[in-house]
């Protein structure tokens, strides 16, 4: 069978992590911290959600923007008293993205679940790193980018080539 051969590299998530806002920057913060320091390293750092790790420094969740618009501003609570424990969106009930999956299925989880962010994990389900929307959508569109790029490239005779399979 001949199938058409394409010159670049689909993205996976542990590739798109080099590329992301989050990447070479600290972005997990203890779950015994305030709000307040989890709103304000966020602002810092340009980023809307952070990873939460416990005392043994293991990863137990994540907390975002939203999480602190509907569970300390709307509740009436202050950041300044109000731990990241209380308010985290705990592991158990986090969408991630495993290494090896494409940008269109961490598109599709994000949308299916409304979130923006999603922590990276490995075979081990280890934290590896954390994407957000943005960078998802980045990917997409220099994937489909490529792909335009290559059909004009066919359409003129150039470009690609045929392997037998």
């Amino acid at each position: 069978m001949l199938t058409r051969q394409f010159h670049y590299q689909k993205g996976t998530a542990k590739d798109m992590m080099q590329k992301s806002c989050y990447y070479g920057v600290n972005f997990v913060i203890q779950q015994d911290a305030t709000v307040f320091d989890a709103i304000t390293r966020m602002a810092g750092i340009n980023l809307g959600c952070l990873a939460v790790s416990d005392e043994n420094n293991q990863f137990v969740g994540v907390v975002s923007e939203r999480d602190y618009l509907k569970k300390v501003e709307l509740q009436g609570l202050t950041a300044k008293s109000t731990l990241i424990s209380q308010i985290m969106t705990h592991r158990a009930r986090l969408v991630v993205a495993k290494e090896n999956e494409s940008p269109e299925k961490l598109m599709t989880k994000m949308l299916n679940s409304d979130v923006r962010h999603l922590p990276v994990v490995d075979a081990n389900n280890d934290i590896i790193g954390m994407l957000s929307i943005k960078d998802i959508v980045r990917e997409v569109n220099r994937e489909h980018r490529a792909d335009l790029d290559t059909l004009a490239s066919f359409s003129l005779g150039k470009g690609g080539h045929f392997v037998l399979d």
